[in-house]
């Protein structure tokens, strides 16, 4: 029987009619039936697991497809309801398929291959053919989708992709064509869900929960809500279209509909590809997280469907949208993912598991039924059900959760009700990791715990007659690494057995009860023996190869010994070289390197042999053989090793004896089962065994195998969410055991409030942290005394200093004398210069921030002001003046002014007449002289004496030659240019033309505006430029107003404040004058005007450094560190004093 089911598959789940339902759980495909809650299993045909099953959608097809893993798997398609096999569908696969779906009128289907080849193959069932194969993607692929309206188009997503497929009838035949979308500027993501739209548009979900559309292999818009929130919380898994509403269903419970024409017809710009739109309903279930939904029949009308939560379980939805929905019905419930640990009842038929979904659910496993459940706050990992040997009672579990706590439970369990109560009685914290492993010592009642901290820690289960146990702690012991498997040896009750991630395996013997050095820190002075596992099975391996090598070779040599017989026989006379003859003429193999693994494998198991040594099972590279070793061997290698048969590279991940030891039952790293029956004889010897295909061939580890209480029933859990329950039968029927009787306790426990526990301190922690409190406050009540006492001698310094001021000059004692070493306040002097460097720098951000904050608010609302707003308030009247507030022309209004003045005259720069055109003239090329060469008469010389030996009177008459000869080079240019102006007959001057044409315009009758031949003067003439001139002109114009207003008010601030001046001093003479004369002749004054903080607003910007005044608090602190300091100085100086 199944318990389980792997929810947290995608799309496991199909509705093979409206009363059945179909999932696949591990090696099993479950049939549920919706009205009884009841369950029928088939198993997989090739017991290698099931990859995917689909229902086909075309009502003249009853039948289910199922596609099976293994090696070459084939999709079996079954007749519903009697299973009969309809065909078998080969070669779509090399090892495993993760979906498969119907074309909509049945007679296609596709199939999506996982690793390593990722194929996708469109079959025709009804012809057991394949139409077409290609490789579908390089990454993992989810999903692979037919168009519901669109025949020949399909669509699959996965791993950070999505692809669009057709299938093309070319000329060499039918061909299935795909292009794979580009995200363009959103993000990668995988893709769960997907829906081809009528139009041939695609829309798929994404990971942050939106919804895209693909167009043409791009997207062409992304959906969210309004005020750009999320379409879902979770990815949406799935979509459904109906009538011009598109469903969406996400994982975070919700069920959206969507009017589709709204996003559709949408455009939004290139920069910003969003449509927000708002759901027509919303349809939650609370607590769900929905992998997909099925309808439950055909009808347009009906709006039930069938769920898979991801979160354990099946529900029944109602999503009508005419009237109010049913409330959501659970159907069947279950751990959501990993079942992490279980154990049996010791006194009846009852399961307990405990998932990574923190809940503990309770099973009567002959009535096959969960009769109870309760969910933690915390991850589930570890479970043990006390024995009656330890507690009669047997109501006591002891739970280890992801937040390092151990919770000890009382399970109440009324057989004849199957009424099922749980009270938490204690919660302890032994790390501040989380728990990986548990194990009970029921001889000596001592409890190991493991955790991801690297340590193991020892309780003693303190067992009161008449009540229930509790954990005492007794301490931890450090281990080399995360601990992966824990156990107690079998024949040294105290010595603790563990394996490690990193190939560490430890021996430790610990202690039975609390020790008394365990008041500051739990940790214990136990020294482990520490092993570390040496990888050899590449050794192994070559060793094996060398073996067979060697074996050709002799089986060689034997043939050429039996040929080198008869040839003698045949030749007694020939000579023969024997050992030449037996020579082995092929070249040697090249052996591979040896592998070794950069990381160390982990220990999967470990147990002690009859030989007490320790079997072990590694993980990776390693699997598929037990290594041997001995605690007290030196070598690195292990002493000897097992090869599992037909299992070189499967690991074990678990194993398990039956009570009488006959049998070893190990679970497979493939999720199956090998029962091996021991051999009494040689205990090393496993091949003799039985093997079945059970969990998932993926995901399917095996996390626990117990048996029940009376060894009767056999279960198995695993990662895959499922937990098998087996019927356990032996060769040798085992003598029936005497039932235990409960016996309940009288005075029960009480309940304890279960906290967040991921907070709380572990209970090294908490010692640490009391002793740590405890110091401090010692240290606190020290520091109280010596305060104390550096109050009382600083009272003594003061009274000694005025002592000292009361005496007479001559015996005054100078302060200097005060001070003994000058060092001490050279030293004070630095500190407090350090103090001060570091409180500056501590402040010097915030200093800064405030300076910039400062300047960019002035900058935003002061600096850009004409004018800080001010009133002037007459001096005798109660009449004031303001100035008007605005802001000062900015260097983009000068610039646009200046950019409109440029373009007016260059528009009538453009509309003058052309400059005045020049006259055709004849082209001539004024001959180029050769360059300047010497004189024939000067032939002969030498530089130098032409410039210096010619003579004073040669020289001049040489330069005036030279000086002749360029005039009349230059004349004879100059007549060549005057000859090229010379005008051309039939051509008129530009000037006369340009003021004939401007006569015309102008001289002789004027237009009436009405007249339809009317021309406007260029200086009448307007434009949008000319007015926009206009408008920053008397912009410009109302600014130099209001500013001049602003600036005559300012001046009379500053006349007003010179008057004020004035009066007062003149009131200062008057003042003066009035001391000099009679009280008769006093008249009073005019009230004197004062200026007011009012009146300079604009001083409230400015910085002004004030010192805080320190309060008394905070001196009462400093005082005493000071006089601290200066302790020893005022000591002396009052020892001086008193000699």
């Amino acid at each position: 029987y199944s318990f389980g089911y792997d929810c947290k598959r995608y799309y496991n789940l199909a509705a093979a009619d409206e009363k059945t339902l179909v999932f696949v759980s591990g090696n099993y495909l479950n049939f549920f039936d919706v009205e009884t809650r009841q369950f029928w299993f088939r198993r997989s045909a090739n017991g290698k697991g099931i990859g995917h099953l689909a229902k086909n959608p075309n009502p003249e097809y009853q039948h289910l497809a199922v596609a099976e893993n293994g090696t070459n798997p084939a999709i079996i398609v079954y007749a519903w309801p009697s299973l009969d096999i309809v065909c078998l569908l080969k070669g779509g696969a090399s090892r495993c398929f993760t979906h498969i779906n119907y074309s909509p009128d049945g007679l296609l289907l596709a199939s999506q291959s996982g690793e390593p080849d990722f194929l996708i193959t469109i079959f025709n069932w009804t012809k057991r053919t394949v139409l077409l194969r290609t490789k579908s993607n390089v990454n993992e692929v989810y999903r692979v989708m037919f168009s519901p309206e669109v025949p020949g188009q399909l669509t699959t997503c996965g791993l950070s992709h999505i692809k669009f497929w057709k299938m093309a009838q070319t000329f060499t035949g039918l061909k299935l064509q795909g292009e794979l979308g580009r995200f363009g500027k959103t993000e990668y993501c995988d893709i769960l869900g997907i829906y081809p739209m009528p139009n041939e548009k695609v829309v798929s979900g994404c990971a942050w929960g939106n919804m895209l559309v693909w167009d043409e292999g791009l997207i062409s818009v992304e959906v969210c809500q309004i005020g750009r929130k999320k379409c879902h919380d979770a990815p949406i898994m799935q979509f459904h279209y109906d009538d011009g509403d598109l469903w969406s269903v996400g994982l975070d419970g919700h069920v959206r509909v969507w009017f589709y024409d709204t996003i559709d017809q949408s455009d939004p710009p290139d920069y910003d590809r969003f449509v927000e739109a708002e759901p027509l309903f919303d349809f939650y279930t609370p607590g769900c997280m929905f992998m997909c939904i099925r309808k439950v029949n055909k009808e347009w009308r009906d709006f039930q469907f069938y769920a898979q939560d991801g979160n354990g379980g099946l529900w029944l939805i109602d999503l009508n949208t005419f009237i109010d929905p049913k409330p959501s019905v659970q159907l069947y419930k279950c751990h959501a993912g990993k079942v992490m640990d279980m154990a049996a009842c010791p006194w009846g038929p009852y399961l307990a598991s405990l998932g990574i979904d923190g809940r503990i659910q309770v099973y009567n496993y002959e009535k096959q039924k969960m009769i109870f459940r309760h969910e933690y706050p915390a991850k589930g990992a570890t479970l043990i059900w006390l024995p009656l040997e330890m507690q009669p009672s047997g109501d006591q579990l002891i739970m280890g959760f992801d937040d390092g706590n151990l919770r000890v439970v009382l399970l109440t369990i009324d057989p004849s009700k199957e009424n099922v109560q749980i009270k938490t009685i204690q919660i302890t914290k032994p790390h501040n990791k989380p728990i990986v492993k548990t194990e009970l010592n029921v001889s000596e009642s001592l409890l190991v715990t493991a955790g991801e901290d690297a340590t193991i820690f020892i309780f003693f289960i303190q067992l009161q007659s008449m009540r229930h146990a509790v954990l005492l702690p007794i301490g931890y012991i450090p281990v080399p690494g995360i601990v992966t498997w824990l156990m107690w040896h079998p024949s040294l009750n105290t010595t603790v057995m563990a394996g490690c991630i990193h190939g560490h395996f430890v021996q430790v013997e610990v202690p039975t009860r609390p020790q008394d050095y365990t008041t500051i820190t739990y940790i214990l002075k136990e020294k482990p023996i520490v092993q570390r596992f040496t990888t050899y099975k590449a050794q192994i391996r070559r060793d094996i190869k060398l073996a067979e090598i060697e074996a050709m070779k002799a089986e060689k040599r034997e043939r050429k010994m039996v040929e080198l017989e008869k040839l003698k026989a045949d030749n007694p006379g020939m000579d023969i070289d024997e050992e030449l003859f037996l020579e082995d003429s092929d070249s040697e193999e090249e052996l591979e390197p040896l592998h070794i693994p950069e990381v160390p494998n982990r220990v999967l198991w470990m147990q002690i042999s009859p030989d007490n040594s320790v079997w072990l099972s590694m993980s990776g590279y390693d699997a598929g053989y037990i290594y041997e070793y001995f605690m007290d061997q030196t070598i690195e290698i292990p002493s000897r090793f097992l090869i599992i048969y037909n299992g070189d590279d499967y690991a074990m991940n678990n194993f398990i004896y039956s009570s009488d030891k006959n049998y070893l039952i190990l679970a497979m790293e493939d999720g199956a089962l090998r029962v091996v029956k021991t051999n009494p004889t040689d205990w090393r010897d496993l091949s003799d065994y039985w093997q079945l295909s059970m969990h998932d061939n993926f995901n399917g580890f095996i996390s626990r195998m117990c048996f029940s209480y009376d060894e009767t029933f056999f279960f198995t859990c695993g990662y895959d969410g499922n937990i098998f329950s087996y019927r356990y039968k032996p060769d040798i029927e085992p003598p029936e055991k005497t039932p235990f009787k409960c016996t309940p306790v009288l005075r029960s426990a009480f309940e304890v409030e279960d906290v967040d526990g991921y907070t709380n301190l572990s209970l090294d922690e908490f010692l640490i942290k009391a002793e740590q409190d405890r110091i401090d406050r010692i240290a606190s009540e020290r520091r109280r005394d010596y305060l104390q006492k550096i109050r009382v001698l600083r009272e003594r310094f003061q009274n000694v200093l005025k002592r000292n001021d009361k005496l007479m000059s001559t015996q005054v004692i100078p302060r200097s004398r005060f001070e003994i070493d000058e060092r001490i306040s050279q030293h004070l002097a630095e500190r407090f210069a350090a103090d001060l460097a570091l409180v500056k720098r501590k402040l010097e951000y915030n200093v800064e921030k405030s300076k910039v904050g400062m300047v960019k608010l002035k900058n935003r609302f002061a600096d850009d002001l004409d004018v800080f707003p001010i009133t002037v308030k007459c001096v005798t009247k109660q009449v004031s003046v303001k100035t008007e507030r605005q802001q000062k022309l900015s260097s983009a209004f000068s610039d646009m002014l200046e950019v409109i003045e440029q373009k007016i005259l260059d528009d009538e720069r453009n509309r003058k007449p052309p400059e005045r055109i020049q006259v055709a003239q004849e082209t001539f090329k004024i001959p180029e002289r050769a360059a300047k060469r010497l004189e024939y008469f000067l032939m002969g010389l030498s530089p130098s004496t032409i410039e210096k030996g010619l003579g004073p009177k040669l020289a001049r008459f040489l330069r005036k030659y030279r000086q002749r000869k360029e005039r009349m080079e230059e004349r004879r240019r100059e007549w060549i240019m005057f000859n090229a102006r010379k005008p051309v007959k039939g051509v008129n001057n530009p000037d006369d033309e340009a003021a004939l044409a401007e006569a015309i315009e102008t001289i002789g009758n004027f237009k009436l505006k009405t007249a339809p031949d009317y021309t406007v003067p260029k200086h009448l003439r307007q434009s949008t430029v000319k007015k926009y001139k206009q408008l920053l002109h008397a912009r410009l114009n109302q600014y130099n107003l209001r500013h001049n207003l602003n600036m005559s008010i300012v001046k009379l601030r500053d006349d007003r404040v010179n008057l004020i001046d004035y009066l007062k001093e003149m009131k200062e003479r008057l003042n003066v004058i009035q001391q000099e004369i009679g009280e008769d002749l006093i008249e009073l004054s005019p009230p004197m005007p004062e200026m007011l903080p009012e009146d300079f607003p604009e001083t409230n910007l400015d910085i002004n450094v004030k010192l805080a005044e320190v309060p008394q608090t905070v001196q009462a602190k400093i005082v005493p560190v000071f006089l601290k300091k200066v302790a020893p100085l005022s000591v002396n100086v009052l020892q001086f004093l008193d000699s």
